[in-house]
């Protein structure tokens, strides 16, 4: 069933993958950010509220899976900082620094 006011949303924005054909994960929405990888093999953070692009990544083969969050060890009295990791089809592993890439 849709909702009735289903027909009133409005498109904020869109963003289109450089060179893509297909998407297979499932974005990922942390802290207003949304993290995606690509059939192309190109991983972004996004600015969910603008689609603006904090910064991309290229992975050695496509990325198919969810990103996944996590905080990295940080030495004693630092700010805790969190990394993206994801897996590429040529079964390489990736941890990024989820703030810069």
């Amino acid at each position: 069933m849709i909702s009735k006011t289903a027909p009133k949303l409005k498109l904020k924005w869109a963003f289109g993958y450089p060179d893509g054909t297909s998407a297979f994960g499932q974005p990922t929405v942390v802290a207003g950010r949304i993290f995606v990888g690509t059939d192309t093999g190109f991983v972004y953070s996004l600015d969910a509220a603008t689609g603006c692009v904090y910064w991309s990544f290229q992975s050695k083969a496509g990325v198919r899976n969810a990103m996944t969050l996590g905080p990295l060890q940080a030495p004693a009295g630092s700010s805790t900082r969190y990394a993206v990791f994801f897996g590429d089809l040529k079964s390489n592993a990736y941890a990024l620094d989820a703030q810069t890439g």
